[in-house]
């Protein structure tokens, strides 16, 4: 029949001791130089990855880059003038993609009509689509004076399932501006001599413009 383990209080003092302080042992000097390194390599790199994706920001694309504007027609009258031809005028501005355009959309630009000394039109009985011009001619937006915001085109000249998220198609897109009553500007509803300007915005910063011409 085996011993039976001897109680610890029936132990030596001296054996006990040794006992506690073999259970007393802890991590050995070398195994904890190396978790405490562990521990700041791994502080470290969270804290690098923190800060990499807080100061990281896309860089926008060059407005200039991605799209270049030509006027390419300007008259009186015309589809949607809704007062007298003398007070009427259409400006046809078309656009053609760059290599950079990256899927621009509508909700990338903003627009703007400035006199030739930098001062700003603000146009009043306007109106501005985005057409597509590629196979089937149709509206893709238009342009809303006052929310000023891209909106989905309507009618039976919207492009079936068009939004203002929809991509430009790779040179056949145009603008056409109506305006049919006085800006601020000194040409009234015409605007002869006046840049029309894009903005980028959401990925895209900078400007592009042409100059109108008189009809």
């Amino acid at each position: 029949m085996d011993d039976p383990v001897p109680h610890p209080r029936s132990l030596p003092s001296s054996t006990l001791r040794r006992r506690l302080r073999r259970h007393r042992r802890g991590v050995s000097p070398i195994v904890g130089t190396i978790l405490l390194v562990l521990i700041t390599v791994a502080l470290a790199v969270g804290v690098w990855v923190a800060i990499t994706n807080l100061t990281h920001v896309t860089p926008s694309v060059p407005l200039n880059d991605a799209l270049s504007l030509a006027t390419q027609g300007v008259g009186t009258a015309g589809p949607g003038c809704p007062v007298a031809t003398s007070t009427c005028f259409w400006y046809n501005v078309s656009i053609t993609l760059g290599a950079s355009s990256n899927g621009i959309t509508p909700t990338s630009l903003t627009f703007g009509v400035e006199t030739s000394t930098g001062g700003h039109v603000v146009l009043q009985n306007a109106s501005l689509a985005l057409w597509n011009n590629a196979g089937t001619v149709c509206v893709i937006v238009t342009y809303s004076f006052t929310s000023s915001t891209w909106i989905a085109a309507t009618g039976s000249a919207a492009c079936p399932g068009a939004s203002p998220a929809t991509p430009l198609a790779q040179s056949s897109n145009s603008l056409v501006l109506l305006v049919s009553g006085p800006g601020t500007g000194p040409n009234s509803a015409s605007l002869a001599g006046d840049s029309f300007i894009l903005f980028g915005q959401s990925g895209f910063s900078g400007t592009v413009s042409v100059v109108l011409g008189a009809p």
